[in-house]
């Protein structure tokens, strides 16, 4: 019975709220402005990845949301690429594990989708929560790894588009291989800025450079 909520403030400051409005049934919700109004990318366990858009700026009305991928679509991350809403996630990879997808639409109010692309997938491994962020130009994408094997190991990776697009994608870089967990990612002063938490450390950040 999850159900995905959008609210909006009555103030600049956030100070006072209006009424929580219901968008779908859902989970894990991720909020961009897309082509000028806010929209939505969940998971919904009976429909996979959905993708929904505010028909106006202020997000009082909604419009009917799209399956964007019926096979999955974990933890997903809306980011605009390119003028076009775009939406990182986990999702089975084809064998045991969850591997790590982009999916992008083809017009800039995600009103039709292009095929999922499969952006890196470690045999054995699962991909777990993770974060995306425009780097230099480009996109890139911060995530968790997990031992299918042994769920005491885990890694944390990057991973930047090799294009402006997000149609094919770099060489992967390990961030901090015992396990970060949660990672935030942004471009903070051109250099991106992988944020996340480690067991017994608390909340580290970690600076890296940018990839050429």
């Amino acid at each position: 019975n999850t159900i995905v909520k959008y609210v909006r403030a009555d103030d600049a400051d956030g100070n006072v709220w209006g009424v929580p409005q219901t968008i779908s049934s859902g989970t894990t919700p991720s909020l961009a402005i897309v082509n000028g109004n806010p929209a939505v990318a969940y998971f919904d366990s009976t429909g996979g990845l959905k993708f929904v858009r505010a028909s106006d700026i202020q997000g009082s009305g909604w419009g009917i949301p799209l399956v964007i991928d019926l096979n999955g679509g974990y933890t997903p991350d809306l980011t605009v690429v390119g003028g076009l809403p775009t939406v990182v996630y986990r999702s089975p990879a084809g064998g045991a594990e969850l591997g790590l997808f982009s999916i992008r639409a083809l017009d800039a109010s995600g009103s039709a989708w292009g095929t999922p692309l499969l952006v890196e997938n470690v045999p054995g491994w699962d991909v777990g929560l993770l974060s995306s962020a425009m780097i230099a130009g480009r996109p890139a994408i911060t995530y968790e790894l997990t031992n299918q094997a042994d769920n005491t190991k885990h890694d944390l990776r990057y991973i930047r588009a090799a294009d402006a697009t997000g149609s094919a994608w770099g060489t992967t870089v390990q961030l901090w291989p015992t396990g970060g967990f949660q990672p935030g990612l942004a471009q903070i002063n051109g250099q991106p800025l992988v944020t996340f938490s480690t067991p017994g450390m608390g909340f580290t950040p970690l600076f890296v450079a940018h990839l050429a």
